[in-house]
């Protein structure tokens, strides 16, 4: 019996650090933003989905790969990439459905880490 791996809930700061230099405050700043966004654009995609909004989908992922490409959270960005090219097909709604609950998934994960990280 094969075990589905989970996705790997991690990222990296490199890029976010280079941006905001030794400013601890901005860090945080920046970093409480991001997770605002991204628990917002989630909600989104998971209503979106109920719905059947495949645009709506494929914007909000567009939308938040930006973000995930910052913070180097790579298995969301493999996720990101295949829900903003979502095919507007009946046969594809369950493989949708999958790829957002992976990524809400992933994301609480990288969230907890991320919090842990920066604002404690």
């Amino acid at each position: 019996l094969e075990r589905k791996e989970r996705t790997q809930a991690s990222f990296s700061l490199d890029e976010i650090k280079t941006f905001s230099g030794d400013d601890i405050e901005l860090l945080r700043t920046v970093t409480e933003t991001f997770i605002l966004n991204a628990d917002e654009s989630i909600a989104l995609l998971k209503m979106m989905e109920k719905e059947n909004d495949i645009p709506g989908i494929r914007k909000t992922a567009h939308k938040l790969l930006t973000g995930f490409r910052q913070f180097a959270i790579s298995d969301g960005v493999v996720i990101l990439k295949q829900l903003e090219v979502a095919e507007d097909d009946p046969s594809k709604r369950d493989i949708i459905r999958a790829s957002i609950i992976a990524l809400s998934q992933l994301w609480n994960d990288v969230r907890a880490l991320l919090r842990e990280d920066i604002l404690s």
